[in-house]
Protein backbone atom coordinates (compact mmCIF):
# COMPACT_ATOMS: atom_id res chain seq x y z
CA UNK A 1 0.00 0.00 0.00
CA UNK A 2 1.54 3.26 -1.06
CA UNK A 3 0.88 6.26 0.63
CA UNK A 4 -1.92 8.45 -0.37
CA UNK A 5 -1.36 12.06 0.58
CA UNK A 6 2.05 13.03 -0.11
CA UNK A 7 2.30 14.80 -3.03
CA UNK A 8 4.42 13.29 -5.27
CA UNK A 9 6.26 14.48 -9.04
CA UNK A 10 5.04 11.66 -11.82
CA UNK A 11 7.69 9.71 -14.03
CA UNK A 12 7.18 7.54 -16.95
CA UNK A 13 5.93 4.41 -15.07
CA UNK A 14 3.19 5.98 -13.55
CA UNK A 15 -0.66 5.83 -14.61
CA UNK A 16 -2.31 9.26 -14.09
CA UNK A 17 -5.87 10.12 -13.36
CA UNK A 18 -7.59 12.52 -15.94
CA UNK A 19 -8.85 14.00 -19.67
CA UNK A 20 -7.15 15.28 -22.18
CA UNK A 21 -4.45 14.86 -24.71
CA UNK A 22 -1.21 15.21 -22.04
CA UNK A 23 -2.48 12.58 -19.78
CA UNK A 24 -3.76 10.22 -22.21
CA UNK A 25 -0.31 10.50 -24.28
CA UNK A 26 1.92 10.25 -20.90
CA UNK A 27 4.06 7.28 -21.06
CA UNK A 28 2.35 5.18 -17.55
CA UNK A 29 -1.13 5.74 -19.41
CA UNK A 30 0.37 4.10 -22.95
CA UNK A 31 1.81 1.33 -21.48
CA UNK A 32 -2.07 0.67 -19.01
CA UNK A 33 -3.99 1.15 -22.33
CA UNK A 34 -1.35 -1.26 -24.11
CA UNK A 35 -1.44 -3.94 -21.28
CA UNK A 36 -5.08 -3.94 -20.63
CA UNK A 37 -5.43 -4.54 -24.78
CA UNK A 38 -3.79 -7.63 -24.64
CA UNK A 39 -5.62 -8.94 -21.28
CA UNK A 40 -8.92 -8.05 -22.21
CA UNK A 41 -9.93 -11.47 -24.34
CA UNK A 42 -8.67 -12.97 -20.95
CA UNK A 43 -11.14 -10.98 -18.79
CA UNK A 44 -14.33 -11.27 -21.03
CA UNK A 45 -13.76 -14.92 -20.84
CA UNK A 46 -13.00 -14.61 -16.88
CA UNK A 47 -15.34 -15.30 -14.27
CA UNK A 48 -16.32 -12.95 -11.93
CA UNK A 49 -13.78 -13.40 -9.24
CA UNK A 50 -10.99 -13.80 -11.98
CA UNK A 51 -11.54 -10.69 -13.73
CA UNK A 52 -10.67 -8.43 -10.30
CA UNK A 53 -7.95 -10.84 -9.61
CA UNK A 54 -7.04 -10.27 -13.13
CA UNK A 55 -7.57 -6.08 -12.69
CA UNK A 56 -5.12 -6.77 -9.29
CA UNK A 57 -2.49 -8.64 -11.21
CA UNK A 58 -2.15 -5.41 -13.66
CA UNK A 59 -2.07 -2.95 -10.95
CA UNK A 60 0.55 -5.60 -9.02
CA UNK A 61 3.10 -5.20 -12.24
CA UNK A 62 2.84 -1.47 -12.74
CA UNK A 63 3.63 -1.38 -9.07
CA UNK A 64 6.71 -3.74 -9.59
CA UNK A 65 7.65 -1.85 -12.75
CA UNK A 66 11.44 0.35 -12.24
CA UNK A 67 10.88 2.66 -10.81
CA UNK A 68 7.90 1.59 -9.11
CA UNK A 69 4.46 2.77 -11.00
CA UNK A 70 1.76 4.81 -9.04
CA UNK A 71 -1.71 5.35 -9.64
CA UNK A 72 -1.93 9.48 -9.00
CA UNK A 73 -4.66 11.86 -9.52
CA UNK A 74 -4.68 15.74 -9.16
CA UNK A 75 -4.52 16.54 -5.46
CA UNK A 76 -8.00 18.34 -5.00
CA UNK A 77 -6.51 20.78 -2.69
CA UNK A 78 -3.89 22.07 -4.56
CA UNK A 79 -4.74 25.90 -6.10
CA UNK A 80 -4.70 24.59 -10.12
CA UNK A 81 -6.61 21.77 -9.06
CA UNK A 82 -9.36 21.26 -11.77
CA UNK A 83 -7.80 23.73 -14.33
CA UNK A 84 -7.90 22.90 -17.63
CA UNK A 85 -5.33 20.43 -19.89
CA UNK A 86 -3.21 23.28 -21.13
CA UNK A 87 -0.53 23.10 -17.75
CA UNK A 88 1.90 20.40 -18.00
CA UNK A 89 1.77 17.19 -15.93
CA UNK A 90 5.02 18.70 -13.84
CA UNK A 91 3.02 21.61 -13.05
CA UNK A 92 0.72 20.03 -11.14
CA UNK A 93 0.60 18.51 -7.71
CA UNK A 94 -0.30 15.07 -7.66
CA UNK A 95 -0.89 12.28 -4.82
CA UNK A 96 -1.08 8.09 -4.98
CA UNK A 97 -4.43 6.90 -4.46
CA UNK A 98 -4.91 3.62 -2.88
CA UNK A 99 -4.66 0.08 -4.33
CA UNK A 100 -8.27 -0.49 -4.44
CA UNK A 101 -9.00 2.35 -6.12
CA UNK A 102 -6.44 1.71 -8.93
CA UNK A 103 -7.92 -1.81 -9.63
CA UNK A 104 -11.01 -0.12 -9.49
CA UNK A 105 -9.71 2.15 -12.76
CA UNK A 106 -8.50 -0.88 -14.19
CA UNK A 107 -11.39 -2.88 -14.29
CA UNK A 108 -13.28 0.12 -16.08
CA UNK A 109 -10.40 -0.05 -18.46
CA UNK A 110 -10.97 -3.35 -18.97
CA UNK A 111 -14.66 -3.57 -19.67
CA UNK A 112 -14.40 -0.46 -21.21
CA UNK A 113 -16.03 -1.20 -25.45
CA UNK A 114 -12.93 -0.89 -28.31
CA UNK A 115 -13.85 2.45 -30.02
CA UNK A 116 -14.82 2.05 -33.76
CA UNK A 117 -12.45 2.93 -35.80
CA UNK A 118 -14.00 6.33 -37.06
CA UNK A 119 -13.70 7.77 -33.66
CA UNK A 120 -10.21 7.47 -33.81
CA UNK A 121 -10.24 10.05 -37.16
CA UNK A 122 -9.67 13.46 -36.60
CA UNK A 123 -12.71 15.42 -35.81
CA UNK A 124 -12.32 17.68 -38.63
CA UNK A 125 -12.00 15.14 -41.42
CA UNK A 126 -15.22 13.80 -43.12
CA UNK A 127 -16.07 10.24 -42.46
CA UNK A 128 -14.90 7.84 -45.00
CA UNK A 129 -17.66 6.07 -47.52
CA UNK A 130 -18.34 2.56 -46.44
CA UNK A 131 -19.91 2.02 -49.97
CA UNK A 132 -18.34 3.47 -53.17
CA UNK A 133 -20.66 6.72 -54.17
CA UNK A 134 -21.99 6.83 -57.55
CA UNK A 135 -21.82 9.73 -60.23
CA UNK A 136 -23.72 11.43 -63.11
CA UNK A 137 -22.38 9.90 -65.98
CA UNK A 138 -19.85 12.44 -67.46
CA UNK A 139 -21.90 15.14 -69.86
CA UNK A 140 -19.81 16.49 -72.97
CA UNK A 141 -19.03 19.82 -72.61
CA UNK A 142 -20.24 22.23 -75.50
CA UNK A 143 -17.12 24.52 -76.23
CA UNK A 144 -17.50 27.89 -76.25
CA UNK A 145 -15.98 30.20 -78.58
CA UNK A 146 -14.02 31.57 -75.20
CA UNK A 147 -12.32 27.83 -75.38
Amino acid sequence: QLPTMTSVTPHDNDVLYGRGFTISAHLGNRHLRSVVQDQKPAFLKARKKEKRKLARRIVNDIQNLNPPGRFLKEDPNSANAGKDDKEGILDKVWICVQTEIAVDKVMHRLREKDKAPEQHQHSGSPPIPTAPFETAPAQPRKLSSDD
